[in-house]
């Protein structure tokens, strides 16, 4: 119940359901009011390094795709290969067989509610309520959608970047100091051979076909490497040393990217940091989800409402030869 508290100077007071739901405040004749609001400190990195999967609709109930694997028997020589003689009579043929991997749609859904009352006293302040929980709204989906691209969700059994199954898991070295951390180090020598390791471990799993340009690491790494300078009277710092000597660039025919990820500190075995290498291409590894939607503006009595809505799973990890991992660091 929300109440109305009439003061000696015969000002009205809003109590505190009041000032919650309508962001009514009252303020003094000297008081100077910061215009601007002030929202939670928040970052989402998930569409920087997560390809949406784009072909995906609102009436979807499972994301799937296929792979393709093949093999033949060789022919009269014995060694595999399918060389034939004028004379041959029988000649092998390839045999396919076709995976099919499904992938759940979950929906998601947040309601934004308020009153015609609530929404007149926020506009007579300048702030008004409907677009305020609006902003909240966007910000769930993102905070939601940004845990999910790179934990998944437990309840769900959806996986997120940084625990995909099938991936190989390649160990840190350990560094001239003791340990395999890269706190332990001050060489960039030690730290390009874990990053070389990881990128080769992962291009030696696709059959050398392919090399990964996109490496993701804990803050704490990353705060290394961009500030640690290659020598006390060099100007170059440890970040662009690894850019430009790593073993992927000119295979993959781009330059290394680098990223730190709020949720890799503590993603490895026993709690340890992760390195993840991969390529953040559609065709190899994405997310379905869709952006929001949104019902009509719906109004019962004094009461306006909508909801936004979407779908979203778990990552696809269509080709996980082309993602690697790396713990200890």
């Amino acid at each position: 119940m929300r109440k109305i508290i009439r003061t000696h100077d015969r000002l009205a007071t809003l109590d505190a359901a009041s000032i919650e739901a309508a962001s009514v405040f009252l303020i003094g004749e000297l008081e100077r009011v910061d215009p601007r609001v002030n929202m939670p400190l928040q970052n989402f990195t998930w569409g920087r390094d997560l390809p949406l999967r784009t072909d995906i609709t609102i009436a979807d109930e499972i994301s799937s795709y296929t792979r393709d694997f093949f093999a033949a028997p060789g022919n009269q020589r014995g060694d595999g290969k399918h060389f034939i003689g004028s004379n041959t009579t029988q000649i092998a043929g390839p045999q396919v067989t076709r995976n099919l991997y499904r992938n759940p749609l979950e929906p998601w859904g947040m309601e934004v509610q308020y009153s015609i009352l609530d929404l007149e006293r926020s506009m007579q302040v300048g702030r008004p309520i409907n677009t305020a929980k609006i902003d909240a709204v966007q910000r769930f989906y993102q905070q939601e959608m940004d845990e999910l691209a790179y934990m998944g969700d437990e309840m769900l059994g959806f996986k997120g970047l940084i625990n995909l199954d099938d991936i190989t898991i390649t160990p840190a070295s350990t560094k001239s100091t003791g340990g395999t951390v890269w706190q332990s180090t001050t060489s960039p020598d030690e730290m390009l051979a874990d990053l070389n390791a990881l990128i080769l471990a992962t291009v030696e799993s696709t059959n050398e076909s392919l090399a990964p340009y996109r490496i993701l690491m804990p803050w704490r790494n990353y705060n290394i490497i961009s500030t640690m300078k290659i020598s006390d009277a060099g100007e170059r710092t440890i970040l662009t040393f690894l850019k430009e000597n790593n073993i992927s660039n000119e295979v993959s025919g781009r330059t290394l990217e680098i990223y730190p990820v709020r949720w890799l500190n503590g993603a490895g075995t026993s709690d340890t940091g992760r390195m993840v290498a991969y390529i953040p291409e559609e065709q190899y590894v994405r997310i379905p989800v869709l952006p929001l939607l949104r019902t009509p503006l719906d109004q019962r009595g004094m009461f306006f409402s909508f909801v936004y809505y979407t779908i979203a799973g778990g990552v696809e990890n269509v080709y996980p030869e082309t993602i690697g991992y790396m713990d200890g660091i």
